[in-house]
């Protein structure tokens, strides 16, 4: 906007030079002639003025000597505690709980906050995997991924050590001078048993192995009636039976709950997500001398409390 000649923003540059009085008497009288005019400028004027007042008052301002000599001195937490609370004038035995009594605080919070039950199974997990793979070597097979509408707390957990393929372990090659010595004599067919027929073949040779079972234990904080029956009725809940001659939850020579169960194959990723749940599961798979029936696998569990 421009107004006698002058326009705002020249005016607005040169007021600084307007206050001090420093301008040409020409140029004077036309930036006052558009303040008197330009509500926008004379509103810039009052506020510069009002400015130079308060900075003029400021510059007669004094502070206290308490004042200056606190913004002297170097503030930190441990130091403005020690002057407020007259830590200089406490005795020694008094010092000395203080400090005592500050670290058993911080242990305390420590131990009871700090995760070391979950850093010390991660750790054990890591171990127990490199064991594995030092001893058999590296799994080619990964941890399968969470599906999206999933339950919390049933996730799929991977089993320890490389897994085998579904038909088992391929048939190996006999030795040369090995086929012809046993080739007149054909190898004895094996029949499948099934959990009901558990307890009827107690002496199997060592040759017929030609099953796998997962066996491990589930580890948890304490053991109590209400987890044993609950994992009992998850069993049967996911189509498991049981296949020895003691009943799911019977307790073995060391007091521990033992369970021995066939469960469908496509149901083991959810009993593996429900027990993590209530502790920490290490499940191996092994060679078995029995065969279950296609479609479902053998599981021979214990539940032991954390030392």
């Amino acid at each position: 906007m421009t107004e006698n000649g002058v326009s705002c923003f020249f005016v607005k540059e040169s007021l600084p030079l307007y206050m001090a009085g420093r301008l040409k008497p020409s140029r004077f009288e036309s930036i006052q002639a558009h303040l008197k005019t330009c509500k926008t400028c004379a509103s810039e004027l009052r506020s510069r003025e009002l400015a130079k007042v308060a900075l003029e008052q400021l510059a007669h301002t004094t502070c206290s000597k308490e004042v200056l000599q606190f913004l002297k001195e170097e503030h930190t937490f441990w130091k403005d505690f020690r002057s407020k609370y007259g830590w200089a004038k406490w005795s020694s035995n008094a010092k000395w709980a203080a400090e005592l009594a500050l670290v058993g605080v911080a242990l305390a919070v420590t131990v009871n906050v700090f995760p070391w039950l979950n850093l010390a199974r991660t750790f054990k997990h890591v171990n127990l995997q490199r064991e594995w793979e030092n001893r058999f070597g590296k799994s080619e097979v990964g941890e399968k991924p969470v599906a999206e509408n999933q339950p919390l707390g049933q996730e799929t957990l991977p089993v320890y050590g490389p897994q085998l393929p579904p038909g088992g372990l391929p048939t190996p090659k006999p030795h040369p001078a090995v086929e012809l010595a046993a080739h007149d004599k054909p190898a004895p067919p094996t029949n499948p048993v099934t959990a009901e027929e558990e307890g009827q073949n107690d002496q199997t040779p060592a040759k017929a192995q030609k099953g796998f079972v997962w066996r491990g234990s589930l580890r948890v904080d304490t053991v109590t009636p209400e987890l044993i029956e609950k994992l009992k009725k998850q069993v049967v809940d996911l189509g498991g039976t049981k296949a020895g001659k003691v009943d799911l939850g019977w307790r073995n020579e060391k007091n521990q709950p033992y369970y021995h169960f066939i469960i469908p194959q496509s149901n083991y990723d959810k009993f593996l997500g429900i027990i993590n749940t209530e502790g920490y599961a290490e499940l191996k798979k092994e060679n078995h001398p029995r065969v279950i029936k296609q479609g479902y696998m053998r599981i021979i569990m214990i539940i032991e409390e954390e030392p």
